[in-house]
């Protein structure tokens, strides 16, 4: 929250990436400053230095950009299939209600990931007849 707001799921977003460059960007300052305290020849201080930067650089835009996943969610809620006659009363205890749905998927986009809802298999295009069983259409 800022400004008693809440944060939309892209400024989340960027406070995570400029906070994270941010911290990259002053190690990488420092380094030069405690490097020195060992070595005095400033060409070894700068090719530490430089190795530093192109493999911290190298490390977190590698881990940044695979972070951010596309998830789809598949879900059967209480509406998916109408109770017959003769069922039991916990016949829909597997089902999911609205509200367990939209927090999962609220979760999800906090981290900064993108969500497909793909809803209930019965109402999906690609039904178990046509394959969903086995993952693919």
């Amino acid at each position: 929250m800022t400004l008693g707001k809440k944060l939309t799921d892209f400024q989340n977003l960027l406070v995570h990436f400029f906070t994270e460059s941010g911290m990259l960007a002053v190690s990488v300052a420092l380094l030069p400053l405690v490097l020195s305290g060992f070595w005095q020849d400033e060409r070894i201080v700068a090719r530490y230095t430089i190795v530093y930067t192109l493999v911290a650089t190298a490390t977190y835009l590698s881990f940044y950009i695979r972070r951010r996943l596309k998830i789809g969610i598949v879900f059967e809620g209480f509406d998916a299939y109408p109770r017959q006659p003769g069922e039991p009363d916990d016949y829909a205890a597997e089902y999911e209600p609205e509200s367990t749905v939209t927090a999962i998927e609220v979760a999800i986009r906090q981290l900064g990931h993108e969500l497909v809802r793909l809803d209930t298999p019965a109402r999906s295009p690609t039904s178990r007849s046509s394959g969903w069983a086995r993952g693919y259409p």
